[in-house]
């Protein structure tokens, strides 16, 4: 019973997620559905890989613990001026998630 609670959580959480996705990037439905793919998995991170016409974005969310990535991202980005950070789309704090382009064949872990 507890195993089934679990799912049913994470897949209301996976709904909320693919809201704001639509609602960020203007991807309907069918083309969420059909362009996503799982780079990772864990229990406290998943990374989605967003096919968005002839590009890719990638969505990230991690635990309450984990947010502060997205800040280093971002100091990372202004101070470096490396090329391979990437640039932040859309952040929701609520979802402890964000949305970031494709930087190039960089592993994001």
């Amino acid at each position: 019973m507890i195993i089934f609670l679990l799912r049913v959580i994470k897949n209301m959480n996976n709904l909320e997620v693919i809201k704001w996705i639509k609602e960020v990037t203007g991807l309907d439905g069918y083309e969420l559905r059909s362009g996503i793919e799982v780079v990772v998995s864990k229990p406290y991170s998943k990374v989605w890989k967003i096919k968005k016409n002839s590009s890719s974005i990638y969505f990230k969310q991690v635990s309450d613990q984990l947010f502060l990535e997205l800040k280093i991202i971002k100091t990372l980005r202004a101070s470096c001026q490396y090329l391979n950070v990437p640039e932040i789309i859309a952040e929701n704090k609520q979802l402890n998630c964000f949305l970031m382009k494709d930087c190039g064949a960089v592993n994001l872990r």
